[in-house]
């Protein structure tokens, strides 16, 4: 059974856009994951919502049995520096009678990067490690007002669920169900 780094190198994430690539994130690019979360947030219209460090990020992500994986998308252009511009943060998880998906946190690209293959890119090469790790599923929620996010799903020819709602407790209030 092959692992995420294995199915990577093995081109799940090949591109004939020469200009953006798509790797693992290693332990050296937690600041560029902070700076991009940050960047998501802002983009979301919750610039305070960040609660997580670097520290963090290394602690759940960095260990053998990561809670989830940061892939990076790096752009090239010539001889100019390579620059992160990107990120997509999943995860697995496991449907009853299903079996294992693929769980796409979050994809984030930087406004100048935006509407140049990247995002494409960054979903072609999930739905190609989907299939290299016999997932049977690939998901993701978007916010019905990121009408970008929401064109390049349909661009690609993703499937909205209708009558599926997201639900969830956090903070203070997770903490005060979970005590009740």
């Amino acid at each position: 059974e092959q692992t995420v780094t294995e199915c990577l190198a093995a081109g799940v994430n090949e591109s004939t856009d020469a200009k953006f690539r798509l790797r693992l994130a290693s332990r050296d690019d937690v600041n560029t994951i902070v700076r991009l979360v940050q960047g998501l947030a802002v983009y979301e219209k919750e610039p305070d919502a960040v609660n997580l460090t670097a520290e963090d990020y290394l602690l759940d992500g960095g260990s053998e049995e990561p809670l989830f994986y940061c892939l990076m998308l790096d752009y090239v252009d010539g001889d100019k520096p390579v620059y992160t511009c990107g990120m997509s943060f999943l995860y697995f998880g496991y449907i009853l009678g299903e079996g294992r998906f693929l769980y796409l946190e979050d994809l984030f690209l930087e406004e100048a990067y935006r509407k140049r293959g990247g995002g494409s890119l960054a979903m072609k090469s999930l739905a190609r490690l989907s299939t290299a790790l016999e997932c049977t599923q690939f998901y993701w929620v978007a916010l019905d007002w990121n009408t970008p996010a929401l064109n390049l799903y349909k661009k690609i020819g993703a499937k909205v669920q209708e009558g599926v709602f997201t639900t969830r407790y956090g903070g203070e209030a997770l903490k005060s169900f979970a005590s009740d």
